[in-house]
C-alpha cells in the first residue's frame, strides 16, 4: 500500500482517533510541544497551518496558547479531520500534501510533524514546492533523522516499509535555514526528531 493510500483510509483515521482516546492521552510522540510553542512566543505570525495535523494534539495546542493566531490544519484523512474540528475546534482542510488545496501564500507559518519522513523520493521535490508556495514567511519542518554519513545511508534512504513507508531526509539539500536542532534525540542518533526552520526570503 502506499503511503498516501494507508494515512488516507478512513479505518487508519478511526485507528488513530481510538488510540488517542484510550491510549495516548498526554503520552506519545508529542515532547515537542511545549517546545513548538515557546517558537511561537515572540513570532509575528496571525496564521498557521499544520500539514499532516492527524489527531490535532499539536495545532490543538497551538490553537488553545494562542486563540488570536488563524490555526488550521490539513490531512488526507477525512476522519482524523472531523475529530480535530470536534475536539479542538480546528478547521482541517481534506487534501494531500501533493497538491494542497489552499491558495498561494495563505499562511505566515507552514509546519509539519513527523509527516514528511513518509515521503518517497520521487515525491519529495513536489511537495517541497507545493509548501512553498502556501506559505508566506516561515516554514519549519520537524522529522524523524539520522546521521547520514555516519551510518551511511543515502538522503531518502527507506527506514521500513510500514504506513507505506518511512525515509531519512537531511533537508539541508532543499532550503536554506536559519535554525536547526533536535527536540529529541539519543546519543547515537539514532532516533531523532530533528527541526529545521526555514524563512521564505531567504529562498527565492
Amino acid at each position: 500500500m502506499t503511503s498516501e493510500g494507508f494515512w488516507g483510509d478512513p479505518q487508519t483515521g478511526l485507528d488513530w482517533v481510538r488510540k488517542e482516546r484510550l491510549k495516548y492521552q498526554g503520552k506519545g510522540n508529542f515532547e515537542a510541544i511545549p517546545e513548538i510553542l515557546s517558537w511561537l512566543k515572540d513570532k509575528n505570525f496571525k496564521s498557521v497551518l499544520e500539514l499532516g495535523s492527524g489527531t490535532g494534539r499539536i495545532i490543538g495546542a497551538v490553537h488553545k496558547t494562542y486563540p488570536k493566531l488563524k490555526c488550521q490544519g490539513l490531512d488526507i484523512n477525512p476522519e482524523l479531520a472531523k475529530y480535530v474540528k470536534k475536539t479542538h475546534g480546528v478547521e482541517v482542510y481534506v487534501g494531500d500534501i501533493y497538491n494542497i488545496p489552499i491558495p498561494k501564500k495563505s499562511f505566515d507559518l507552514v509546519y509539519t510533524y513527523q509527516v514528511l519522513q513518509h515521503t518517497p523520493p520521487d515525491r519529495m521535490e513536489k511537495i517541497i514546492q507545493e509548501i512553498k508556495r502556501i506559505a508566506k514567511k516561515e516554514i519549519w519542518l520537524i522529522e524523524g533523522w539520522i546521521d547520514f554519513q555516519r551510518y551511511g545511508y543515502a538522503n531518502g534512504a527507506m527506514r521500513h516499509d510500514a504506513g507505506g513507508g518511512t525515509f531519512y531526509w537531511n533537508f539541508d539539500v532543499f532550503f536554506k535555514t536559519y535554525e536547526e536542532g533536535f527536540t529529541q534525540a539519543d546519543k547515537e542518533h539514532l532516533n531523532c526528531i530533528r527541526y529545521h526552520k526555514i524563512k521564505l526570503e531567504d529562498n527565492e
